[in-house]
């Protein structure tokens, strides 16, 4: 199964997630979320809670170095977080390369410079 138990939590003020392992995180995890497309103001699409991952790196890109990139693993499999306009300095304290890390966000497909890759966007650090 793509969802842990069925369990979702809240996280920070209302903020709400699916609880998933990194494990699932892929295309299959990815078709079944776009199965329930179209998403907008009323249906909003799925967030996910990343619980069982370790931080590998981080840095800031863009041309004003003002989005933040996280690589998360859980031993097996290395995955890409992405955060725009936010930056290391957003998250002073919890950005430990080496430590466990919590990440809300939702699956997205990113095809920057016609090179298909499958990422979390992160919506928080939690």
């Amino acid at each position: 199964a793509i969802v842990d138990e069925h369990k979702i939590e809240n996280v920070e003020s209302e903020k709400k997630g699916i609880v998933v392992s990194l494990k699932n995180f892929g295309d299959e995890m990815y078709n079944a979320v776009n199965i329930l497309a179209p998403f907008g103001f009323e249906f909003e699409k799925p967030q996910f809670i990343f619980q069982d991952a370790t931080l590998v790196s981080f840095r800031n890109f863009g041309k004003e170095k003002n989005h933040l990139e996280i690589i998360i693993s859980n031993g097996k499999k290395d995955i890409k977080a992405i955060q725009f306009f936010k930056t290391t300095d957003s998250y002073k304290g919890k950005l430990v390369i080496g430590e466990p890390i919590s990440i809300l966000g939702f699956i997205e497909e990113s095809w920057f410079l016609r090179k298909r890759e499958l990422r979390n966007r992160n919506v928080d650090i939690v």
